[in-house]
């Protein structure tokens, strides 16, 4: 592991416990909404049936 990613995690693993005491408290619809996103659970608008979502429709980015 490098020095600049063991200090990284050397550092969060510092801050982490003082800050945690802050995290706001999660209602149970966020708690759901977020296992939805991270795809944990089927979503209730999902079925089988609907094709999923492509990417291609975007075309290509130039940009970068």
């Amino acid at each position: 592991m490098a020095p600049s990613v063991s200090n990284v995690q050397n550092a969060i693993e510092h801050i982490y416990p003082k800050v945690q005491s802050f995290a706001k408290a999660r209602t149970q619809q966020e708690i759901e909404r977020m296992q939805i996103l991270k795809g944990k659970i089927p979503s209730p608008a999902s079925s089988d049936d609907e094709e999923e979502e492509s990417f291609s429709d975007f075309g290509e980015c130039d940009d970068f």
